[in-house]
């Protein structure tokens, strides 16, 4: 009978499989492996969510009770908006969302405005 060889992907060492379906040399070896993945994932997650969370928190502050709110592009940069964390466009990429706020250029201003 021929012997089904692995190679374990969290250690690299070669094993003899005790099932056709055998990945991992361990079952401890199989928990790390996709504990590492997924602690991984959460890393790259949460740099972007801190992004987001960071954006929206200065928006809420400079809106205050208001819905719409005029300001200069020099204005949110030195609130610390980070023009890179978005959570999504509209109107052709010219209207930026960040979580429930529209930001849009007006008149080299631009115009924050609580969506509903």
């Amino acid at each position: 009978m021929k012997k089904d060889i692995g190679i374990d992907p969290l250690t690299g060492e070669y094993f003899e499989k005790t099932r056709s379906n055998q990945i991992h040399l361990t079952p401890e070896h199989r928990k790390k492996f996709h504990n590492e993945n997924a602690k991984a994932v959460r890393h790259k997650i949460a740099e972007v969510q801190r992004g987001l969370l960071n954006n929206r928190k200065i928006l809420l502050k400079a809106l205050g009770e208001k819905n719409e709110f005029l300001c200069s592009y020099e204005h949110l940069a030195r609130l610390g908006i980070n023009d890179n964390f978005f959570t999504g466009t509209s109107n052709n990429g010219t209207t930026i969302i960040i979580y429930e706020f529209e930001l849009t250029k007006e008149n080299e201003k631009i115009k924050i405005k609580r969506r509903n």
